[in-house]
């Protein structure tokens, strides 16, 4: 083949991605054989099947033999309301075709793509960063547990106001923390079994009104999500890196301060 089109994509897409604005293109260029013509007027197009991305155009105006080209341009929309309407999971596939002016293809590339349901997390090969978008501190269940860690502190002769940081003492963070635990601890939630490899491969988050309702769910995420939904006042997207490098960590922590609650 003397003209490849080389690009990195995304392996799984889900409506998560679109909200915290990660991009599905890492990488994109054009290289040329070094025994090709030299093409003028060239077009790169971007289709994706079903149509979760926009379709897009890139011209470009010459290439030579033995040209390689690197597409700083990677910007692409995603389908927003396509993949907020996802309750199952679907296989679709991004194919870029480069062309020349006379509509010939010179080039083509096709690469299949996880679509994932709303609720869902892709696990940590692909979307490890997305999982604090789950987090949802807005969730009606998350004032029924931080009431429970009210009357938790009360009944330890503690102050019962949910005051977060104002204080500026660790203690205090402590004291707060301990009370989410146990609120959530007091609710007797049942194990629910996770699906098979579901920390490479990712799985449905329940809400914690979901949670709470049914009181089911997997240790290793729910409750994390439940607990961490109790203690942020931080909206659900979290676009910006170092805000979901710092839930990240949070989350890290708080699976620490589980496993020694259980040690």
């Amino acid at each position: 083949m003397t003209w490849t089109i080389n690009a990195t994509i995304a392996a799984k897409v889900g409506f998560a991605t679109h909200q915290n604005a990660i991009p599905i293109i890492r990488d994109l260029g054009i290289s040329v054989h070094a025994e090709s013509d030299a093409k003028e007027n060239l077009v790169l197009t971007l289709a994706a099947d079903p149509p979760f991305v926009q379709a897009k155009t890139w011209r470009i105006d010459a290439m030579a033999a033995g040209d390689e080209l690197h597409i700083a341009d990677r910007d692409v929309a995603l389908n927003a309301g396509l993949l907020q309407d996802l309750t199952e999971g679907l296989s679709g596939t991004v194919t870029l075709t480069l062309s020349d002016r006379e509509g010939e293809t010179l080039a083509q590339l096709t690469q299949p793509v996880d679509l994932l349901a709303h609720n869902q997390w892709g696990g940590i090969v692909t979307m490890a960063e997305l999982l604090p978008a789950f987090v949802m501190p807005n969730d009606p269940a998350v004032d029924r547990v931080l009431k429970g860690a009210s009357d938790v502190l009360r009944r330890a002769g503690k102050p019962d106001a949910i005051d977060g940081y104002k204080a500026g003492e660790r203690g205090r963070v402590w004291e707060l923390a301990s009370a989410i635990w146990s609120a959530v601890a007091g609710l007797r939630l049942s194990y629910a079994l996770p699906p098979a490899n579901f920390e490479t491969a990712g799985q449905k988050v329940r809400t914690p009104s979901q949670i709470l309702d049914g009181t089911l769910g997997n240790l290793s995420r729910h409750r994390t999500v439940v607990r961490r939904s109790a203690r942020t006042g931080q909206p659900q997207s979290v676009g910006d890196p170092d805000k979901r490098a710092r839930l990240c960590g949070s989350v890290a922590a708080a699976r620490r301060v589980r496993s020694a609650s259980h040690g």
